[in-house]
């Protein structure tokens, strides 16, 4: 039993990994080319607009895709209340987000934000067609067919999104790009399933999801108020430019967080909840996710923060300069997103989502007083509470997570730093040497940088024989000899 669920978590992460290392890859790639035909002002307002549609978008999804991913014996009952109940929430906070159009607008003193939220807003309704095909895939950890529902959308959409900049659409662009996503995610979702919902909703199995999917529901939200707090005040505050500048130095730092956290988080999910009861099998796989996490993440957050004066321009165009010194500080939070959430899958799949939603609310009320202590101060003290209160959220979930599995935060903090201190040296290492330099191009200083770290990386792990450095290695070359 222990061998298959360790068989299938491997598998599923492999399929996982290159379902968003592809996804987010293709993504990236659009987004650059983005950035280089649209300007700062058009991101800015997009990231307006959404502040709203997340916050309304996980209200709808109420959390019950999340209880039904932890609901051991799920069957077509739960299913089919979950799937009508999160399509009936759907169009209530559309409606809702509909009649805020124009009070959005005037808001930001933005005209154009009025259409702009109701046509990009329908992708509050069109999400609720494929939430529990997807639910249905990844509980069955089938991530292989994730990743064939998933690719083509995102290539499709980004060529949606590139052919509408180059006809001159500027923001429509955007919009057109990220509603093309979710028609297409619905669609393929669909085809692929084939499972169809009947129109009946149990009432006990719709109080069962709702009761731990509230909490969960909540959790998020509050979990988006604060991560969209900085896009509203930001775009209220400062102007559409800059809140560009800032959106896309967070967009670049967690594009990468993503391929890594997401593909590990949506595995760690379902296969912590099937072994919930046993604590030393969930610190064991824990402890092997972070430090993986950590041994991946680590020469990432190092090349890009002593890279960034080069990196930016190269990518986006010399019309980002300005967005430099604010990735050199958001840079840092990708070492602590995936973490978090790994804390987080611990805490939900004991079925303590109400503990979830206290620590969050708590942690967001001190975020938002933060914010607008320092918000007179300028945008690098904005960003640099973000990073300074992710670590306090890190420290926190993890001191809770810990006490479940016997995991205290003290030893998750050094066991963390003792594997991210491999990369701390190799980039601090490569920084020194490749200044002594004189390299005129910004790909050849970036080419030259990269390879020095990575040798003295990967060498530094070699000697010290890191084990899990030595365990990722086997399972990386067992797969390619397979």
């Amino acid at each position: 039993m222990a061998n298959n669920l360790k068989q299938r978590a491997v598998n599923s992460t492999v399929w996982s990994f290159a379902n968003q290392l592809l996804a987010k890859g293709i993504s990236f790639f659009v987004q650059i080319l983005l950035a280089r035909l649209l300007l700062p002002e058009d991101f800015g307002l997009i990231a307006m607009v959404v502040v709203f549609i997340n916050i309304l978008n996980a209200l709808s999804d109420s959390g019950m895709a999340s209880s039904l991913l932890r609901t051991k014996n799920a069957n077509e009952e739960d299913y089919n209340t979950v799937f009508i109940s999160n399509f009936g929430f759907s169009i209530v906070f559309y409606a809702i987000l509909f009649l805020l159009a124009p009070l959005i607008a005037n808001f930001y003193n933005e005209a154009q934000l009025t259409t702009i939220t109701r046509i990009y807003g329908t992708i509050i309704v069109i999400q609720s067609f494929s939430t529990i095909q997807r639910a249905k895939l990844t509980r069955q950890l089938e991530f292989k067919k994730l990743t064939f529902v998933e690719l083509p959308a995102v290539l499709i959409s980004g060529l949606v999104g590139v052919v509408a900049a180059l006809q001159g659409l500027g923001v429509w662009a955007l919009v057109f790009m990220h509603v093309s996503l979710r028609i297409m995610d619905a669609f393929l979702f669909w085809f692929t399933t084939r499972w169809k919902p009947k129109l009946k909703i149990h009432k006990e199995k719709f109080m069962q999801h709702f009761d731990y999917g509230i909490k969960m529901s909540l959790t998020t939200v509050t979990n988006q108020v604060f991560a969209e707090s900085y896009n509203l005040f930001i775009g209220k505050f400062y102007s559409a430019g800059t809140l560009g500048l800032y959106n896309r130095s967070y967009t670049l730092q967690n594009t990468p967080t993503l391929v890594v956290g997401r593909s590990l988080n949506r595995v760690t999910f379902p296969m912590f909840s099937d072994i919930q009861d046993d604590n030393p099998r969930l610190k064991k796989y824990y402890k092997q996710i972070a430090a993986f996490v950590m041994l991946i993440m680590g020469p990432f957050t190092l090349i890009s923060f002593f890279t960034a004066e080069q990196l930016i321009p190269a990518l986006l165009g010399a019309q980002w300069k300005e967005a430099i010194p604010i990735f050199k500080v958001v840079i840092f939070l990708s070492l602590m997103l995936p973490i978090i959430s790994f804390n987080l899958n611990i805490i939900k799949a004991k079925g303590l989502s109400g503990l979830v939603l206290k620590i969050n609310t708590g942690l967001k009320i001190l975020a938002i007083l933060l914010i607008i202590l320092v918000l007179k101060k300028g945008i690098m003290w904005l960003v640099a509470v973000q990073v300074f209160l992710k670590f306090l959220e890190l420290a926190t979930n993890s001191h809770f997570a810990g006490k479940l599995i016997n995991y205290s935060l003290f030893n998750q903090l050094f066991d963390l730093i003792k594997t991210l201190s491999f990369s701390i040296f190799a980039g601090t290492f490569s920084y020194f040497l490749i200044t002594k330099v004189h390299l005129d191009s910004s790909f050849t200083f970036i080419a030259v940088y990269v390879s020095l770290f990575m040798i003295v990386y990967i060498s530094l792990l070699e000697v010290s024989n890191q084990p899990d450095y030595v365990a990722l290695k086997h399972l990386v070359w067992n797969k390619i000899k397979k």
